[in-house]
Order: C-alpha cells, then structure tokens, then sequence
C-alpha cells in the first residue's frame, strides 16, 4: 500500500497532539465526546487507499517543516504522496544551552538567555521579506527534483497569506486554481467551519474542526485526482 506523507504546522497536526489543556482538546471532549475526529490528512488518505504518516507539529517554522522531510525522505517510496503544508515565515527556530531549537512566534516568544527581546522582534520583522518566501519555493525545486527520481507525488500548500500570494497555478500547488487570495478565505467559502464557528463562538479557536477537516480533505482529493492540468 502506498503511503501519504504530510507535514506542517497545526492546521495539519493531528487532534492527538494537541496540549491537553488547550482549546482544541476541548472541542474534542466537549463536542465530539472525547472522540478525535481525523484531521484533512487521515480524510486524504482514506479517500485515495493510502497509509498515513503525518509528522506535522503546532508552533513549527519552516525550517523545522524542511528538515523534517529532508529526516524522512529516505522512506519516501514509489508510488507514495507528499504534501508540505508551509507555515508563516516569520516563525523562527533559536538554540537553547541545552542543545534543542525552541521555536519563536510573535504571540508565544519563549525567553532564551542567549536571544534578546530587540533581536527576536529584529528577526520576526526581516522574517516577512520577500527573499525568505523566494527562499522556499527553491526548496520546491530540489523537493520537485527528487519527487520525479523517486517516482512519488509532490504537493504544496501554506495557510500563511504572503506565502501564497506568488504561487503559480500549477497542479502540484493545492487548490491554486481556484485561490483568489489565500486559503483560509477560499476555505471558508466552501464551509470549512472552525472550532470558533462549530461551537458558535463558545470555543475560541481559529484551528479547524471536524466539518472544516472534512471539507479540505475533500478539497484536496478533488485537486489530487482532478486529471486535466491546471493552466
């Protein structure tokens, strides 16, 4: 059986990682019984008969996304599926004294003996120039590369808006075809609900629900078996 692999931050995590304590957690206990609902990538690979691998991580930069895929491409096999999900490029990794990277977002800096407050705010600005969105679509080509001489399928996405706003309208990038600015607007187009909207406000969580992973699995299966090329 071949295999779907899939990466990026938490809007590709699985419910099972999730803090316990975090509103996503509660959603699922509250709302769904404690039953975790499958997120868009499990719905995927129901769809086109693959196994799952999701290593998909909330709080995640793009450079933790990256090496991720380069950890796991030795398993990438013939006849699987990649899909990179890319984050907001603003996110980035810092080494702490214990020799680990501790992820930096602008609404959850961790405090590092070795990282000013200045500096971090320095970085999170540069961070949104165009050379680091430039930077990973030459990922794309090295990614696109091994994809043709491995003989797997390789596919991109970003919930990020800048990251998106140059993307051609080619098959391999999800849904382009259909984006008019970014995907969470055409997402809720075609009723992709987030938790903030399943509970009707009483949850505050801009992470989608059960209804929203349906409807982007779906979405991405539409695209992924669609035959024609996008022009």
């Amino acid at each position: 059986m071949n295999t779907l692999h899939t990466f990026g931050c938490s809007y590709t995590e699985d419910f099972e990682n999730v803090f316990s304590d975090g509103p996503q957690r509660k959603y699922v206990n509250d709302y769904l019984d404690g039953v975790m609902p499958p997120t868009w990538s499990k719905v995927l690979a129901n769809l086109l008969g693959y196994k799952i691998v999701n290593t998909a991580k909330g709080g995640t930069g793009n450079e933790t996304i990256f090496e991720n895929v380069c950890k796991l491409s030795p398993n990438f096999k013939k006849g699987d599926m990649v899909i990179i999900q890319w984050t907001e490029n603003h996110r980035f990794r810092w080494p702490n004294h214990e020799g680990y990277w501790v992820n930096q977002l602008p609404n959850w800096g961790i405090d590092i003996p070795t990282l000013s407050e200045m500096t971090r705010d320095e970085i999170f600005f540069i961070r949104d120039h165009p050379l680091y969105r430039k930077q990973l679509y030459n990922y794309h080509i090295l990614l696109e590369q091994f994809a043709l001489s491995r003989g797997f399928d390789i596919y991109f996405w970003s919930m990020g808006e800048n990251i998106v706003t140059e993307l051609p309208r080619d098959k391999k990038y999800l849904l382009s075809d259909k984006l008019d600015s970014n995907y969470p607007k055409y997402f809720a187009k075609m009723n992709a609900r987030t938790i903030t909207q399943e509970t009707n406000g009483v949850i505050f969580d801009g992470h989608y629900g059960k209804i929203g992973h349906e409807v982007i699995g779906n979405l991405f299966y539409e695209h992924i078996i669609t035959p024609r090329p996008i022009i």
